[in-house]
Parts: C-alpha cells; sequence; structure tokens
C-alpha cells in the first residue's frame, strides 16, 4: 500500500473538491431552472428541501476546496523553497569544482605565456640577423613558417557562346528551337561558330600570416596582471 505524502493529499483533495463544485453548481443551476408547476404543496416542498441540500453540499464543497487551496499554495511555496535550496547547495558544489581549474588555468597561463616569450625572442633574433645578412639568404622565423596560410591562384574561366553568323559576319536575330533544344536560325545561310569569352581572369591570393600570438593573445597571471608578451 503506497504512502500518500500530506501535500499529494492536498494536491488530490483540491482535484476532488474542484470536481465537486463544478459539478454541484451545474446541478444546483438546473434544479433552480425547473421549478414544479402543479398546485401539490407536498411537490414543492421536496423541491425546495432539495434545493437547500444542493446549496448546503455547494456551500459545504466551497468552503473545503477554499482551506484545500490554501494548504495547496502551501506546499507549493514549500516546494519551491526547497528546490531553491537545492539548487543553491549544487551551485556551491559547482563552483568548489571550479576552483582547481581555476588553479590549473593560472599555471597554463603561465606556460603559455613562457612559451610565447620563446618564440618572440626567436623572432627578433631572426629579424636581427635579417638586418646583417649580406649576401646569405633570407631567414623565416618560426611563427611564420608554422602558421602562414599558404598563397593560391584561382584559375581563369571561361565559357563557350554560340554565334550564328551570315556571310558578312552579321549575326541571326530569329530563332527556332531544334528537338535538342539547340536555338538555330530560322533563315538558311548562317554557320555556327563557338566564341570563348573570358568571364573570370586569373587571380593570385598571396601567403597570408595571422596576427602574431604576441598581439592576439591578451594573458594575465592569477593576480589579473597582465603578462608580458614580448
Amino acid at each position: 500500500m503506497s504512502v500518500m505524502t500530506a501535500a499529494a493529499r492536498w494536491f488530490a483533495g483540491k482535484r476532488d473538491l474542484t470536481a465537486d463544485v463544478v459539478r454541484l453548481r451545474a446541478e444546483l443551476e438546473r434544479w433552480e431552472g425547473d421549478p414544479p408547476k402543479s398546485i401539490d404543496p407536498a411537490e414543492h416542498k421536496r423541491w425546495k428541501e432539495r434545493r437547500s441540500a444542493l446549496q448546503l453540499d455547494l456551500e459545504s464543497a466551497e468552503g473545503a476546496l477554499t482551506i484545500a487551496t490554501a494548504e495547496v499554495a502551501k506546499a507549493e511555496a514549500a516546494q519551491r523553497e526547497a528546490d531553491a535550496d537545492a539548487n543553491h547547495a549544487s551551485v556551491i558544489k559547482l563552483r568548489d569544482g571550479a576552483i582547481p581549474v581555476v588553479n590549473e588555468v593560472g599555471r597554463l597561463l603561465e606556460k603559455l605565456n613562457a612559451a610565447v616569450l620563446k618564440i618572440e625572442e626567436q623572432r627578433k633574433a631572426v629579424e636581427e640577423a635579417n638586418r646583417n645578412r649580406g649576401n646569405r639568404p633570407i631567414i623565416v622565423d618560426a611563427e611564420t613558417l608554422a602558421r602562414q596560410i599558404p598563397g593560391r591562384t584561382i584559375p581563369e574561366k571561361w565559357r563557350e557562346d554560340v554565334n550564328w553568323l551570315d556571310a558578312r559576319g552579321e549575326p541571326a536575330c530569329v530563332f527556332r528551337t531544334e528537338k535538342s533544344g539547340e536555338l538555330v536560325p530560322v533563315d538558311a545561310g548562317y554557320r555556327r561558330t563557338i566564341v570563348r569569352v573570358l568571364e573570370s581572369p586569373e587571380e593570385r591570393i598571396p601567403p597570408r600570416t595571422p596576427a602574431r600570438f604576441a598581439k592576439a593573445l591578451k594573458l594575465v597571471d592569477p593576480a589579473g596582471n597582465p603578462l608580458k608578451l614580448d
């Protein structure tokens, strides 16, 4: 046998009482809309007794519903408070679990800062060597070699147009459609020629180097102080 909590009983009671009130109101309305039409006093007495009984049942059900509604409101408020307590506790647990992650991020930022400083150190050395290279080949720094987006060439694009020209080189003006779907001149004496038309010329996109880590990254230490990247 299942055990129903007090809150569940109030919810069920409110549901049942609401249905009773609706039913009793409808029944009373039907009863009052059909009073006796005879001259028999006993019939009138029975009708009034039944009306009084329905009114008493309705008033009783409405009184009980008022109490049930108030108790349900209390139960709902208590449930909201319990849910809020549970959510509050879960957020604290989530917060506590994130503290080690914050500390780890701080350590990672320090490692990342050291790595970026090393990249910048070689960049400066490469720039200095290139200024004094003489006839030696130019040196490309490590970040450019590793991160540069290669250039590419977009080939030129051509299309082929069909022209119908007469002996004087004049184009046809009036056409008909063949079964194949091709348009041909209505009149004879025209010669079919293919003309290649350049739609877009060749385009060369040069290599591109993204913003350097030292410029793009904004790192801070655990205290919020900016980390020097160059």
